[in-house]
């Protein structure tokens, strides 16, 4: 489980992130990125998925399953103060969890967010 410090949870937070913002997309999943100013504090995660994707059930699986990838990330994120909200899209109910796994890591990659590439780190 994702800890309390990391969460982005007020919806004030979640649209400054959308609005100023940058932004990464794959097929099943979106990463927007906002640097917050010098104020102390994590990296915060924030997750969306909408009735689009299917029920609550469907729905709470997908962000168990953004939350644990995250989760399973954390040791290798570069200790930045930044505010990330990732959206799940419809894509993502056909998608298996190494699969996630990889497109996440990717998009964290692309973003610059990672100390290490353990993408590219065994070749």
């Amino acid at each position: 489980m994702l800890p309390k410090k990391f969460r982005l949870c007020k919806n004030a937070d979640i649209r400054t992130v959308y609005r100023k913002g940058r932004s990464y997309a794959a097929e099943t999943v979106v990463l927007h990125l906002y640097r917050r100013s010098a104020e102390t504090g994590n990296m915060r995660f924030g997750f969306v998925t909408s009735k689009k994707i299917g029920s609550a059930v469907v729905r709470n699986r997908i962000r168990r399953r953004l939350r644990e990838t995250i989760h399973s990330q954390l040791n290798h994120l570069k200790p930045v103060q930044l505010d990330i909200v990732i959206v799940a899209r419809a894509a993502i109910k056909d998608e298996n969890w190494s699969d996630l796994n990889l497109t996440v890591e990717k998009l964290i990659s692309r973003a610059g967010m990672l100390q290490m590439d353990p993408i590219h780190e065994n070749r």
